[in-house]
């Protein structure tokens, strides 16, 4: 597993798209080839990362289906942390045995990790945690809507069930 940041202005836009509880744009239009990457706990949970195709850099996530979810109200700490662009280079599909999405007042987190967060990066509103080795052990949506909080709930619910 492969993630590289270089520090910079960094964009981050959620869609209230029907299907995902979760969709947010790093940019404002994709080329046509992109890489996608997938961490899962199957066949029940999955967030999907697309990259562009040539270098790598993360384009897009989708919280593809988050049946271990709660609502857990509250506000989402949003500690400072280094914004700019992630590079990833991931397996196709990792596996993980820990999958959990919290949705608060403010935001979502998907922990994907047994492993606590140590560190963080992020693009826009968007902070990505890694442990200590320097892999993924969380995903995180900050300074989200009422809107935005709405949809994620009633998604989530309307996917219980569904398969990865």
């Amino acid at each position: 597993m492969s993630i590289s940041f270089i520090e910079g202005d960094s964009f981050s836009k959620v869609v209230t798209a029907d299907y995902f509880p979760l969709y947010v744009l790093f940019a404002e239009e994709e080329p046509d080839l992109l890489r996608h990457y997938d961490i899962a706990k199957q066949p029940t949970d999955c967030i999907e990362f697309a990259c562009d195709y040539d270098t790598n850099r993360l384009l897009r996530l989708n919280l593809v289906l988050a049946n271990s979810f709660s609502i857990v109200g509250g506000h989402l700490d949003s500690d400072d942390y280094p914004r700019g662009s992630l590079y990833l280079e991931l397996p196709k599909i990792t596996e993980t045995s820990v999958f959990h999405t919290k949705i608060y007042d403010d935001g979502i987190e998907v922990v994907v990790s047994e492993h606590e967060s140590v560190s963080f990066r992020g693009m826009g509103n968007v902070r990505i945690g890694l442990d200590a080795d320097g892999n993924i052990a969380s995903v995180s949506a900050l300074a989200m809507n009422p809107i935005e909080i709405a949809h994620a709930k009633d998604e989530v619910e309307s996917l219980i069930d569904e398969e990865c």
